[in-house]
């Protein structure tokens, strides 16, 4: 059973008539029905404190009334694994799922996401926080398989009745249900899931985007030395709030900090590769081998003040005293870093990913699946040449596209670029 830090919050969406209903929408008051705007066309709504179980089974229930249960929900399971966070805007035939990376949230794609809707008014957008990030919920387990058995349900739940649009080619029949495909855009970590959800239900998918991501095992020093410094961060500078934790990332990121004081937490990084007695040793073959990734991260922390902002939104800050928490389970993300987000697609696991000779539609829809690949021109996470391979392997009909001047987060820097990038994509 999954372990809750945080209430699980879904979105619900209202247009003329048509609704996309998700899980709790029995559950809430009507203060809490009517929602709150964000202020950029999206609306959100909560659950706010309801009893998990009552809330989780009512999911069950409503969701075969709609004859919408996915195929891994059975009569001996009543209780799915709990929805994760996300946006919607208006409601059209075709959905789009937008999957931000590592650290990220549903805020880092909005001004993207916000153009691409007013230049695609015939889709709707999801921004959706995977689990342990944002608002969504918190759980030990962060494989891709937990991931994209997410985005699995997520598919299911937000479709609706079922009743609204359905032209143009994007509904499947699956195991007997009515299913509407979706687009995947996938940032980092984001792009990962996608690329696997599109691998293991191709025929599902109306098109993919990854942006600034190769399906290629990663070294991850960097991300495990930033995680495990921001699981350290003082309480007495968490409780300054927002300007004692940016002092924690600025001040606190020696090598003394990083690589002895921050041990324990570092650990963390290896408990799921080594056995009892390992871990230590295991720690220590890293932290002489991170020379470079560890120079990389205290430079950034200290001069990149975008970076540190971006680091920064993870903060929930407390309404009576200002102090600061991270809103993220950055004890799963680390635990879970080395093990399953930094490995690529390798032979032998595409072996089991890649769907089976004898599955012609699988196969097919494979083959023919509209990939683009939006690479940071500046960025070290997709190779000309060695990685666009590796693409095709997987995605024969992929289409790389460079963002000249961009480094890994390319929709925040060159948002106009990469809009473009995909609204073209999209047109096609």
């Amino acid at each position: 059973m999954s372990r809750h830090l945080q209430p699980c919050h879904v979105g619900l969406a209202a247009t003329r008539g048509s609704r996309i209903q998700l899980s709790r929408r029995v559950l809430l008051t009507r203060s809490q029905q009517r929602g709150r705007s964000n202020g950029c066309g999206f609306r959100t709504f909560g659950t706010g404190a309801q009893a998990e179980g009552d809330s989780r089974l009512l999911f069950t229930r409503r969701m075969r009334r709609q004859g919408g249960i996915a195929p891994q929900d059975t009569e001996q399971d009543a209780i799915p694994a709990p929805l994760i966070q996300h946006q919607v805007l208006r409601r059209h035939p075709e959905r789009v799922f937008v999957l931000p990376g590592l650290l990220g949230s549903t805020d880092n794609w909005v001004p993207a996401a916000r153009k691409l809707s007013e230049d695609l008014p015939e889709r709707d957008f999801f921004l959706v926080d995977q689990r342990n990030h944002g608002k969504s919920f918190h759980d030990d387990e962060n494989s891709y398989a937990s991931m994209v058995g997410d985005l699995h349900r997520l598919a299911f739940a937000s479709r609706g009745n079922g009743d609204s649009g359905g032209t143009g080619g994007h509904w499947k029949s699956h195991g007997g249900r009515l299913l509407q495909k979706v687009a995947l855009i996938g940032h980092s970590l984001g792009g990962k899931t996608s690329m696997r959800f599109a691998l293991q239900y191709p025929e599902l998918v109306s098109r993919l985007v990854v942006v600034d991501i190769s399906p290629r095992t990663f070294p991850g020093a960097y991300f495990v030395l930033l995680l495990s410094h921001l699981l350290a961060t003082p309480k007495e500078l968490a409780a300054k709030g927002r300007a004692g934790v940016e002092e924690w990332m600025v001040d606190g990121s020696s090598e003394e900090n990083l690589l002895k004081k921050n041990r324990n937490f570092l650990e963390m990084a290896f408990e799921l590769e080594t056995s009892n007695g390992q871990t230590s040793a295991a720690c220590d073959a890293f932290l002489a081998d991170c020379g470079k990734e560890l120079e990389k991260l205290q430079r950034d922390l200290k001069t990149d003040k975008h970076f540190r902002a971006f680091l920064l939104k993870n903060l929930a800050t407390a309404k009576g005293d200002g102090g600061a928490s991270w809103r993220p389970n950055l004890r799963a993300l680390l635990r879970n870093y080395r093990p399953h987000f930094a490995s690529g697609f390798e032979d032998a696991e595409l072996a089991s990913l890649l769907p089976e000779v004898e599955n012609e539609e699988k196969l097919e829809a494979l083959k023919n699946l509209p990939v683009l690949v939006v690479r940071g021109g500046e960025s070290q996470y997709v190779r000309l040449g060695t990685d666009v391979e590796r693409f095709r392997k997987l995605f024969p009909q992929v289409q790389v596209e460079t963002v000249e001047g961009a480094g890994h987060w390319p929709h925040a820097t060159h948002t106009k670029e990469v809009v473009n990038f995909i609204r073209k994509f999209f047109e096609n």
